[in-house]
């Protein structure tokens, strides 16, 4: 009876789910049906069907799935054709539904939609219509392209979510990273054989290489658009394309290509009866036209514009372009004016516009998208008030300059943290210069000390100290947390490496590193959201003050000079523990390389003797005897190419040095030395660590008399660790050095003003720079007496690009560098005489002073090439007793004491 039962019941079951089927494949061919339907029409079946899914309870498949993304599809469109933002709302809804749903881990869900869904998402995120969230939209479209490449029938929609990622970092300034992306995304749109997709991934590319400087390969990717333009239909895009090589060739210099493309692109627009594009055309001729001193037709052309202009874009670009046209006809009143209209129409939360005093609040410019443009809006601002004050002598206006230059201050540490690539924050590092340079001239004017002092360290080794608050933020992470960081970075370095190298499947392997760097800063932005310290820490902007390295310098009586060299002028600001002032000076690029030139080079006769004086003497008198600063201590922050200050002679006629009179260090701003503190607790015996690889594997010279000097060195410490000739690899300087008091590195290195990366080498390979990029050291004092590991290329804002600032990045707080070769011995020599002094207590300035008096004494036909290219870089203090060992040996002795004490009196007894 049983069975009979089951049967029955069976048979029943299997009756319904075949009828099920049925109702599911009628459902399912309906909701593909909808694809051809007007919106309003296709939203009512979808509704129809979502609804009756639901009701027959059936499985929440990648087909129900398939229903929140077509309603979702709807929404948006509808959205945008009426500007909805309950449309846009419901898009959303319905479309991280489908998300959730193809998210699960289930057979019959799928994966390869979600690629779809994510991209939608980041444009229904990225639209204006509601307050704009463009890193949950970068987060989706991440999303789609990462899931995209894994499927061959979605590489067209991951080349599309490719090309809006490009497209959101070229706009926030990330060049370096959009130029990686769109890469990869145009490969994905050539595999899918997409002509529109390569045409806008090719678009991305090349405005990230025109921003970059790299003009003829932007040429070559505009001109496969225009081609693909050619063979479609779409007008508007083959007049962009126009457009957009006639302003390279604007860039290139090559101003008959640029009419010709102008005029191609500005009648492909006409036809179209295109207004923007019209208008677009039309600001860009009056650009060049003012570029030509043309400015009446100029002015014509752009208010021609203003009457075209249908967009808050194009209005903004034109309205800018009028303000610096006045700007430069002086009339500061109206451009001004006209600056206030272009910052409101890119920004209509900034409702204060009408009062030209007022700048947009740090909220509001928090949620702008396009910073970068907004910059250029500001700082044309302060430029104006600037000019306007130089013309009218009107403190107001110079007080309304400084207060919108903080503004574009602000502006600044908001975007650099936008941004990915260590390339693309230097290229802003290069173009905020100007900023600062006002900045400082506005303050000088206003004798604002307190102010220019903030803004002479926000404009320089911000990178630098970016890393150093990424170090501090790290302490606090958990284990897990840090076994996860190291594991990412390690997969992108091992990535990297492979795409370096050039090896086969290159393609697949940048997809694979641009996806590994995704994980990783998935994983970064959510131990921001989850770990309120280390979000404070990393990004803690704060600068160190006036009165804060003024009470830092008050023991030893140091001065500190910061020096600013910009476009048109070079100021300095002299720092004592009470007074400080700012002077400008002259500067000349050209008599700072050729002093450099004659620092390294051996001077035989009297008269190379002459001309080096004559040079280095000229130095002096500009950049250093107008300062007037008291003997002593002098810390000194460089601006560009690195000079050795100590052989800077004051007379032209006999060699009278710096260096007699001054104990000179560098840093690379006020706020390295303050936050990157010497250690105080290392353990006896890792006081000394000697690194000398005698032999290499790479062909280089042999270091004879190294590995003696480090003995001889380390015999002055109790305990010594030495890592010489094939000990020295460079895993095990990575894997020891650190938890060393001193470090003492004597081997060859490499580094030039171009490019190429600079390296130090080992027994077995070369450590370079990127090396160390997140590595950390414990280490007091790191001495690299190695050929030019103070030399590298010279970033505006940041310094030299050195092997000693790669240590300086990973928390070293000392270290001593080298300018340029020296002869073995000589730096042995002047290296072992340097510790003589070190640990007779001396700080370390004086230490290295004394030791280049000593060397020079001994050697008094020594040319600057032998003494002067050793320089001290950053906490010149006397390296600290060891808290922890003093109390350990005071302990020591206390015990033996009072042990000789106990055994006195038994002994007394027994007796």
């Amino acid at each position: 009876m049983k069975k009979i039962i089951f049967f029955f019941v069976f048979m029943d079951f299997a009756g319904s789910l075949s009828a099920q089927n049925a109702s599911m494949a009628k459902v399912i061919q309906e909701v593909e049906a909808t694809t051809g339907l007007e919106d309003e029409v296709a939203l009512q079946l979808l509704e129809k069907n979502q609804l009756a899914w639901e009701k027959a309870k059936w499985p929440q498949d990648s087909s129900y799935a398939k229903i929140f993304h077509y309603l979702g599809r709807r929404h948006r469109s509808l959205g945008w054709d009426k500007k909805d933002q309950n449309h846009v709302k419901k898009a959303i809804e319905y479309t991280e539904k489908a998300v959730s749903i193809n998210s699960l881990k289930r057979p019959n869900v799928s994966e390869a939609n979600l690629a779809n869904s994510h991209l939608n998402l980041g444009l229904l995120y990225e639209n204006e219509l509601l307050p704009q969230d463009i890193a949950k939209g970068m987060w989706h479209y991440e999303r789609s392209f990462s899931i995209g490449q894994k499927y061959p029938q979605k590489y067209s929609v991951a080349a599309d979510a490719g090309s809006n990622m490009a497209k959101v970092l070229n706009v926030t300034g990330d060049y370096e990273q959009a130029l990686k992306v769109a890469s990869v995304a145009e490969n994905l749109a050539r595999k899918s054989n997409n002509p529109e997709k390569l045409s806008s991934c090719l678009e991305k590319k090349s405005n990230a290489l025109r921003a970059l400087g790299r003009l003829d390969e932007a040429e070559t990717a505009m001109k496969e658009i225009i081609q693909l333009a050619e063979s479609s239909s779409k007008q508007i895009y083959h007049g962009n394309a126009l457009a957009n090589l006639a302003a390279l060739y604007y860039e290139k210099k090559e101003y008959r290509n640029m009419d010709i493309y102008f005029d191609k692109s500005f009648e492909v627009f006409r036809k179209a009866d295109f207004n923007y594009g019209m208008a677009m055309v039309k600001t860009n001729l009056g650009y060049l036209k003012n570029a030509m001193n043309q400015s009446q037709e100029a002015e014509k052309l752009y208010k021609e514009g203003l009457v075209l202009a249908d967009t808050p874009a194009i209005k903004t670009r034109l309205l800018d372009n009028l303000a610096m046209l006045y700007y430069k006809q002086k009339k500061y009143s109206q451009a001004i004016s006209y600056l206030q209209q272009a910052i409101h129409t890119f920004l209509p939360a900034f409702a204060e516009y009408s009062n030209i005093n007022s700048n947009p609040s740090p909220k509001t410019i928090k949620y702008c998208a396009e910073k970068n443009y907004l910059l250029d809006l500001i700082e044309n601002k302060g430029k104006v008030w600037l000019a306007q004050y130089k013309q009218a002598k009107n403190k107001a206006y110079l007080i309304n300059a400084e207060k919108t230059f903080l503004v574009a201050d602000q502006m600044i540490d908001l975007m650099r943290w936008e941004h990915k690539g260590t390339q693309s924050k230097l290229f802003w590092r290069n173009k905020t210069r100007s900023i600062y340079e006002n900045a400082i001239e506005a303050c000088y004017l206003l004798k604002d000390y307190e102010k220019a002092f903030y803004f002479f360290e926000k404009s320089r080794a911000v990178l630098l100290n970016d890393k150093l608050n990424e170090l501090g933020a790290k302490q606090i992470l958990s284990k897990a947390d840090l076994v996860k960081e190291a594991q990412l970075q390690a997969k992108i370095d091992e990535l990297r490496n492979k795409s370096e190298a050039g090896k086969a499947g290159t393609d697949k392997i940048k997809s694979e590193l641009l996806m590994a760097e995704n994980e990783q800063s998935d994983f970064i932005e959510n131990l921001e959201k989850t770990n309120p310290a280390y979000y404070h820490f990393k990004y803690d902007t704060t600068t160190v003050s006036l009165k804060q390295i003024q009470q830092y310098m008050k023991p030893k009586r140091n001065t500190l000079i910061e020096y600013f060299v910009g476009d048109s002028l070079t100021y300095a600001i002299v720092v004592s523990p009470s007074s400080v002032k700012i002077q400008r000076l002259k500067f000349d690029l050209n008599e700072a390389k050729k002093y450099l030139n004659l620092c390294a080079k051996d001077i035989a006769t009297k008269t190379e003797l002459n001309e080096f004086l004559v040079v280095s003497n000229r130095l002096y008198q500009n950049l250093f005897a107008p300062l007037n600063v008291s003997k002593g201590h002098v810390i000194i922050s460089q601006d560009g190419a690195f000079l050795p200050f100590e052989a800077l002679s004051r007379s032209v006629s006999k060699p009278l040095y710096l260096l007699n009179e001054y104990a000179v260090s560098y840093t690379y701003s006020a706020q390295f030395l303050l936050k990157n503190q010497p250690s105080s607790n290392f353990w006896p015996q890792k006081s000394f660590l000697g690194v000398a690889p005698v032999q290499f594997s790479q062909k280089l010279n042999t270091l004879t008399g190294s590995a003696e000097s480090i003995e001889r060195i380390g015999g002055a410490y109790l305990w010594k660790n030495e890592l010489v000739h094939l000990k020295a690899t460079k895993n095990a300087f990575l894997n020891q050095a650190s938890g060393h008091r001193i470090v003492q590195v004597y081997t060859h290195a490499f580094a030039d003003s171009t490019q190429t990366e600079p390296h130090i080498y080992f027994a077995d390979s070369a450590l370079k720079v990127s090396d160390l990029g997140n590595a950390s050291f414990k280490i007091n004092l790191l001495v690299l007496s190695a050929c030019k590991t103070g030399v590298g290329k010279v970033a505006k804002g940041e310094g030299v690009l050195s092997l000693a600032r790669g240590f300086s990045m990973a928390g070293i707080p000392s270290t001593i560098t080298t300018l340029w070769s020296v002869e073995d011995q000589k730096t042995y020599s002047l290296t072992e005489l340097f510790y003589t002094f070190l640990n007779e207590g001396l700080s370390k300035d004086e230490a290295l002073q004394k030791a280049k008096f000593q060397y020079i004494s001994t050697h008094p036909n020594a040319a600057p090439s032998a003494w002067a290219g050793l320089v001290l870089i950053g906490d010149a203090s006397a390296l600290p007793s060891n808290t922890f060992w003093g109390w350990g040996l005071g302990g020591l002795v206390m015990l033996t004491i009072l042990w000789g004490v106990w055994m006195k009196g038994n002994l007394s007894v027994k007796h």
